[in-house]
């Protein structure tokens, strides 16, 4: 018992100190009603908030719309890519520890759109960038925000924006100082044992 317990804390000392991993974020496994279908939280290991995959070749029969926009343009594997609701902004966030938005494929779904990109930290702006976007080209942007734990898009009113491919890392949670690791161990340790030595003694004294 008193082993696997040690080995068990030695497991959790591991697991906290893995290194972030990216994650490429393509938005093709998940289905849609030919609308657009919000993105559940938990996917990806994030949370979204007012964010939808949309299949493109079904989007122009479902909306009876035929005119051009940029989702096929900003599409870079087929079926899905994502978008905002019309006329709200949308956010990317995480619940546990934080995570690096490090790039993305993006483009605006008709006219142009200027979006802003903040990056918190809590309730702290710790990046703000503009970009100007257009349904004919798709933009490529390297954000590289670290350590956030929200990336918050905002655009006016009425607005939409694509987006595909995103490139994310997720950071675990912050791991114990090595010093508090090796005295978790010994005091589990230490606890097993006298709990060992109470069990003894009260078998000899009955």
């Amino acid at each position: 018992m008193k082993r696997n317990c040690l080995l068990a804390l030695g497991a959790t000392a591991l697991a906290l100190t893995c290194p972030a991993r990216a994650e490429l974020i393509t938005f093709d496994s998940l289905t849609d009603n030919g609308i657009g279908t919000a993105i559940p939280n938990g996917y990806a290991g994030l949370d979204w908030n007012q964010l939808y995959s949309l299949n493109v070749a079904d989007y122009p029969n479902a909306w009876n719309y035929h005119g051009a926009t940029g989702y096929p343009v900003v599409e870079q594997s087929a079926p899905n890519v994502a978008i905002n609701y019309w006329g709200y902004g949308s956010e990317i966030y995480t619940k546990n520890g934080t995570y690096n938005l490090i790039s993305g494929y993006f483009d605006a779904a008709i006219g142009d759109v200027t979006v802003t990109v903040l990056g918190y930290r809590g309730s702290t702006v710790a990046y703000s960038q503009t970009y100007n976007l257009t349904q004919s080209a798709e933009t490529f942007i390297t954000f590289n925000y670290e350590n956030i734990t929200d990336a918050n898009f905002v655009l006016d009113a009425g607005n939409q924006i694509a987006m595909d491919n995103l490139t994310v890392e997720l950071n675990p949670v912050a791991a114990p100082e090595p010093g508090q690791v090796v005295a978790g161990v010994l005091l589990a340790g230490l606890g097993l044992v006298a709990r060992r030595l109470g069990k003894r003694k009260g078998n000899q004294q009955s």
